[in-house]
């Protein structure tokens, strides 16, 4: 089976070291040190997954990278937390960017493919994956409950300790006991203190009950039409003909509303397409990093996180480099039968220049780099 796991993996990170024991004093506050970070990382995010199955190259942590596309929605967006980030004591913040980078360096030689957008949220780039990928099953793990927006045939998500799937909650509750289905137009009515964005003005929690006693989920569905599509005209048409408190704040409030339901809802689109730049537009794309499994460098984070108790867990998924050459053809053809049987092959070969042509010789000459393609022969590839 073709099939996917991603992380929404910031989030993941920075709760497992919100787990790991304080160790390290900074004026009224204790912290985790990184080192200790990573490895709750390990212990409750990698090494399950390996446990279950998953290989490195089916997996996918998707980054954080900005939140352009929502500040232009509303300036204040997440704006208290990225006061509070610019407050943290030096302390904290070397420690945090030594967790990022560690996570990041020991995900890449595990060979653990990592993607980012540049200005954009991991979770709009995580719905452009599901929506994008070519695969049979994908199962989504995040600290996030907007990511339940994704749950589809075939798309399945881990939030906290439960795994939602399509076919079983897609008509459910989160853990909170709000509406799967309308995840969105509950948090574009509510607002969300994470998110930090506040709904729509004197509507509550209180309001949305009224709404799902009096509507229920077909008149739920037709009031997330109607801001999704922008049907103001049928919405002021429904007030004037009914008696309803809350829908009439809705039609009062239309545009803020709507404002919040752009906010609440994931959008592939902010993450493929054009971006601006002083030079102009320039194409906006996920920007992929992949390395090939590297068992030294992996041993050499493990031990600097006082963890490489680790290694015995991991090391049945690096390769094991073969020098084959033309005298063991026996070898040569069982090498074949694996390449063949792989689902993914990466290769190199390397050229020597057989004719020696003086004149790109000559030409080749003060670090020029000119190649005589039709003079070079194979010298070796590797697999």
């Amino acid at each position: 089976m073709n099939k996917h796991l991603i992380l929404d993996v910031r989030g993941l990170i920075i709760r497992s070291w919100s787990t790991a024991e304080k160790t390290i004093q900074d004026g009224d506050s204790q912290y985790a040190s990184w080192q200790d970070g990573v490895a709750q990382f390990i212990d409750r995010e990698i090494l399950p997954a390996l446990q279950e199955g998953w290989a490195p190259r089916q997996i996918i942590a998707c980054w954080d990278a900005g939140n352009r596309y929502r500040e232009g929605l509303y300036e204040n967006y997440k704006a208290k937390r990225k006061l509070k980030s610019k407050d943290r004591s030096e302390t904290s913040k070397r420690e945090m960017d030594n967790l990022f980078k560690k996570s990041r360096e020991l995900m890449a030689y595990l060979g653990i493919k990592q993607v980012q957008v540049l200005g954009e949220e991991a979770d709009d780039l995580i719905a452009l994956l599901a929506q994008r990928i070519e695969s049979d099953y994908i199962e989504i793990r995040s600290v996030d409950e907007d990511l339940l927006q994704l749950l589809a045939p075939g798309v399945s998500v881990k939030h906290g300790h439960r795994l939602y799937s399509y076919e079983i909650d897609r008509d459910g509750c989160t853990d909170k006991g709000t509406s799967i289905r309308h995840l969105a137009l509950y948090k574009s009515i509510v607002g969300d203190t994470s998110d930090e964005y506040g709904g729509v003005t004197g509507l509550g929690p209180k309001a949305w009950d009224k709404l799902q006693h009096d509507l229920g989920p077909q008149g739920l569905d037709w009031l997330e039409y109607v801001v999704r599509d922008n049907q103001y005209g049928q919405l002021r048409d429904w007030v004037q003909n009914n008696e309803h408190k809350v829908v009439t704040k809705l039609s009062t409030s239309f545009i803020d509303w709507r404002i919040g339901y752009q906010l609440a809802c994931l959008n592939p689109e902010a993450c493929f397409g054009a971006r601006p730049t002083t030079k102009g537009m320039a194409p906006k794309r996920p920007d992929w990093h992949v390395r090939v499994p590297n068992r030294d460098r992996v041993h050499s984070i493990l031990v600097e996180c006082n963890s490489d108790f680790y290694m015995e867990q991991f090391e049945h998924l690096f390769p094991q480099e073969i020098l084959l050459d033309a005298s063991m053809s026996d070898q040569l053809q069982a090498a074949a039968t694996d390449i063949l049987a792989s689902p993914i092959v990466s290769w190199d070969y390397e050229s020597s220049d057989k004719k020696k042509h003086a004149c790109y010789r000559e030409a080749a000459q003060d670090g020029k780099s000119y190649v005589d393609v039709l003079s070079q022969e194979i010298a070796g590839v590797s697999i």
